[in-house]
């Protein structure tokens, strides 16, 4: 009794510390009345949550909200976004304010996250026996990439990946196991719903099909025709049940009725999948149990043709992912391999998330396949390989990669631990100490990680100023229509870089150019090569051509960004000198229309010979109230017309305009424009602002009033 109240005491304390490390950053992300999330995905999520609240129980694939002007369909399944717009609708009594619906967003991925571990820690008692589970458990739960994708203020879709197949084990364990395990039925269901769950809410959830798949397999070769095969026989049905619940939410949407395979949006590859790995179920238990007939034959013959079938549909898919923004791959590290981080080998990579736990993989793994004769064993070497080898290829697959790691971790360390009871009286009290202290010292990397989270989670998330931005732009232009149902193209949109799409369109409510999805690589790069037009007219143009009628500019200096998308365009001459406290900006990047009108107002500016022409076509309409190295974070224009001014003036007269302006934040500034004399005598200004100009030709002086 004591020592099941001491496990279970155990068990409380490590899923509490779980989740007191995941929401250690609250002061960070409630605060000034806001809800601050951590990237521009989570606040895409948010606009998809908006929108199925506004349409429950539907939520449209298609959203003219980003992608803007031609729209964009929506790659993310809708069981995620719907399941948070259900519980904000139940926690609202039906009508939840912004407010309410962010707080709900932001809690969810903790309670989410140490969801995950508690049905982990079951399934690896399960597995592997309560002191093998309650060390997995620790290492789960302090896990970095762990935490990182449960965090408050963490709504993305990846808070749910895991959840959904360590729970279907459950059942498929049962329908494997040599017991008495009854019911094989509702397991077979009950495991379809789960997996249907997962695919329903992220579209990379058929990795987790896949290692199902190789497991059962795997399984039912070594089994024989036991005990078992009976209910063994109902595992084809874990794949086949699936497809009923994926057309349910998917049937009407735009990939579905026409017929397509894509495997990375919710489409037809994810039943045809089912039924592909079903038929190959089917068929192996069937050779397995029966031999060779026409059933069996048919079984193998019909799962190759819809393989067949499905590798020629989801081609153009995979072929599109790989050739997609290269600005995107080459800027989230999520895409890119786990040792091998923006092109440098990053073996340290593998300390920083798993620390000196490490060291008993290659114990485990010569332990686990000495012990390779049963169905846990199976499953977890089969899940470990798997993610392993995804994880190799792009680091967000490390994630999935946490929990079999601990669960072999635990289990070696737990074996281990009992060799060390084994020993004799004296030397036993030393080496359980030092076996002790030497595990501690094993996880000081992720006791760091966890240490830090609120500090780091401070840092990420800033002073909110780009939410403050776009509430701006919310609360004081002109509203666009659809925003939660079709009511016709919205009239225009708000420009910014993709990095800042999703904050645009849940939080500005106005259409976006693009956001870090990886189906609009040319909208990411056009929100890029904006940055480094030349041009005024040709930037108008540029933002006329796509209904842009605001521009919304970031600091793109002290963090490196501008020289870094200089080097991924192969545009010369912008590598920034470091000095003590200062930056030397070459010349090649005055030139550039986002530095002219970020740092200079869109003004004409003179230093020592060199004169930086005036930014025309482009108003400042707001600025955030803090300044990053003296400028204002993040500054937004509009784009108008100007003033037409025209006049007569003498040829190799110079003209010039200027105006005292203040800005929203009380700053002033003064706006210059100026003009050359024409070979007609005749000279041409556009002003961009109301006021009363200063005008210059030659050496006469006059004074002009612009209205607003």
């Amino acid at each position: 009794m004591k020592g099941a109240l001491s496990r279970r005491g155990s068990l409380l304390a490590l899923l509490a510390l779980a989740f007191a490390v995941r929401v250690s950053g609250w002061s960070s992300v409630f605060r000034d009345g806001r809800v601050l999330f951590l990237d521009t995905d989570d606040y895409y999520h948010l606009r998809r949550i908006l929108v199925g609240i506004a349409n429950f129980p539907f939520l449209p694939t298609f959203d003219p909200y980003l992608g803007y002007p031609g729209g964009y369909l929506c790659i993310w399944p809708p069981l995620h976004d719907l399941a948070l717009s259900a519980l904000a609708l139940v926690v609202g009594a039906g009508h939840p304010g912004p407010l309410l619906v962010q707080t709900t967003a932001a809690l969810a991925p903790p309670v989410l996250g140490v969801a995950t571990l508690a049905a982990f820690y079951l399934l690896a008692r399960r597995l592997f026996g309560e002191w093998a589970a309650l060390a997995a458990l620790l290492f789960a739960a302090l896990s970095p990439m762990s935490v990182q994708n449960t965090l408050l203020g963490r709504p993305d879709h990846h808070c749910i990946e895991n959840l959904p197949f360590v729970l279907a084990l459950f059942p498929c364990l049962g329908l494997l196991g040599r017991d008495d395990a009854g019911r094989p039925a509702l397991r077979a269901f009950s495991a379809a719903a789960l997996l249907s769950w997962g695919m329903l809410s992220w579209e990379g959830s058929f990795v987790f099909q896949l290692i199902l798949f190789l497991v059962f397999a795997w399984d039912m070769r070594c089994g024989g025709a036991d005990g078992a095969s009976e209910r063994r026989a109902w595992l084809a049905v874990v794949f086949a049940g699936q497809v009923p619940f994926l057309l349910a939410l998917t049937a009407g949407n735009p990939w579905v009725r026409a017929g397509r395979m894509d495997f990375d949006a919710p489409t037809l590859f994810q039943p045809a999948l089912c039924l592909v790995l079903a038929g190959l179920t089917f068929g192996i238990h069937r050779r397995i149990r029966r031999g060779w007939d026409a059933l069996t034959a048919s079984a193998f013959a019909a799962a190759g043709a819809l393989g067949v079938l499905l590798l020629f549909g989801s081609m153009g898919s995979f072929a599109h992912f790989l050739a997609g923004s290269k600005t995107l791959a080459r800027l989230a590290v999520e895409m890119q391999p786990f040792l091998s981080v923006r092109g440098a080998f990053a073996p340290h990579n593998a300390w920083d998330q798993f620390g000196g736990l490490l060291l008993l993989l290659p114990i485990g793994v010569v332990a686990l396949a000495r012990e390779g004769g049963t169905t846990s064993s199976r499953l977890l070497m089969v899940w470990l390989a798997t993610t392993a080898l995804l994880a190799v290829g792009q680091l967000r697959y490390v994630y999935h990669l946490t929990l079999p790691f601990c669960l072999l971790a635990g289990w070696t360390a737990d074996r281990l631990w009992g060799k060390l009871s084994a020993l004799r009286a004296p030397i036993r009290p030393l080496a359980k100490v030092a076996a002790s202290a030497a595990l501690i010292a094993s996880l000081s990397p992720q006791l760091r990680f966890a240490r830090g989270v609120a500090e780091r989670q401070a840092r990420t998330l800033g002073d909110g100023d780009l939410q403050a931005a776009c509430e701006w732009i919310r609360d004081n232009t002109p509203a666009t229509r659809s925003l939660y149902s079709d009511e016709g193209a919205p009239e225009y949109g708000v420009f910014a870089l993709h990095s800042m799409g999703g904050e645009v369109a849940a939080i500005a409510q106005r259409p976006a150019l693009a956001a870090n999805m990886h189906t609009l690589p040319a909208e990411i790069d056009e929100s890029i090569g904006f940055f480094f037009i030349k041009d005024a007219r040709e930037a108008v143009r540029f933002l006329r051509e796509r209904r842009m009628r605001y521009v919304l500019l970031p600091e793109l200096l002290a963090n490196g960004l501008l020289p870094f998308y200089a080097r991924t365009f192969g545009i010369p001459g912008h590598r920034l000198k470091e000095g003590p406290g200062t930056l030397e900006i070459p010349p090649a990047m005055w030139e550039s229309v986002y530095l002219r009108l970020y740092a200079l107002d869109g003004s004409r500016a003179v230093a020592g010979s060199r004169s930086v022409p005036a930014v025309e076509g482009f108003r400042l309409v707001y600025e955030s109230p803090h300044s990053r190295g003296g400028v204002h974070a993040f500054k937004l224009f509009e784009v108008v017309e100007g003033a037409p001014v025209r006049g007569r003036c003498r040829p190799g007269e110079a003209v010039q305009a200027s105006v005292r302006l203040t800005s929203g934040q009380g700053r002033p500034f003064v706006y210059t424009d100026a003009a050359g004399c024409g070979g007609d005598g005749r000279f041409e200004l556009r002003l961009p602002y109301p006021g009363r100009y200063e005008l210059s030709v030659g050496a006469r002086r006059r004074s002009l009033t612009i209205a607003d």
